[in-house]
């Protein structure tokens, strides 16, 4: 199946695929594909202030959902490094939680290549597990953030699935779609 649809600034394109629907969302210079894994919904209406796309399970309002992962596409100059990004992150996620904990060792429970892997942990509140990468002229951030711990075994594997199928593509390139920017090897997902 294919279908068009377009939104704002946005326009999506779906692809049905085994395990769910590849979605092509177009912005003003460049195109992703991304999964949106069997059991979740991609939307681009409901959060614009927090996100340029969420997913949340099909089957609840992103608001009432015990796992959301959010989509954000961060502008970024070239002098910006990911390594500063990553540690600015951070110190944001802790500043907004005065009981943060310290990044565990589950921070490498992802095998995601190409993206830096965060475990951010605020008890009582909220964790997000981010991951992080450079594209050209942008930070691409895909957050899963769990607002009921139980979730997040179920959750997990649709968030890998999603941040594992993004790929970039910059308009006027001739439809040539790149993987995201190889992480550094000291990142903690790298061995």
């Amino acid at each position: 199946m294919f279908a068009v649809m377009c939104s704002g600034l946005l326009c999506l394109s779906l692809f049905v695929q085994d395990g769910g629907r590849i979605v092509s969302l177009n912005g003003r210079n460049f195109s992703i594909q991304v999964l949106e894994p069997e059991g979740w919904k991609l939307d681009t209406r409901s959060a614009p202030q927090l996100a340029n796309f969420i997913f949340h399970p099909d089957d609840v309002n992103w608001r009432r959902a015990d796992a959301v992962i959010f989509a954000r596409m961060i502008p970024r100059s070239s002098d910006d490094s990911e390594e500063e990004f990553v540690a600015l992150n951070r110190t944001r996620f802790e500043e907004g939680c005065p009981f943060a904990e310290p990044e565990q060792a589950d921070s490498r429970l992802l095998s995601v290549d190409r993206f830096t892997i965060q475990v951010y942990d605020c008890p009582g509140v909220r964790k997000e597990i981010v991951a992080i990468t450079s594209v050209p002229g942008f930070f691409a951030v895909f957050a899963l953030s769990l607002q009921n711990r139980e979730a997040e075994g179920s959750s997990l594997r649709s968030f890998e699935k999603i941040v594992t199928s993004f790929r970039w593509s910059a308009k006027g390139s001739a439809g040539e779609v790149q993987q995201p920017a190889q992480s550094p090897d000291d990142s903690p997902h790298s061995n």
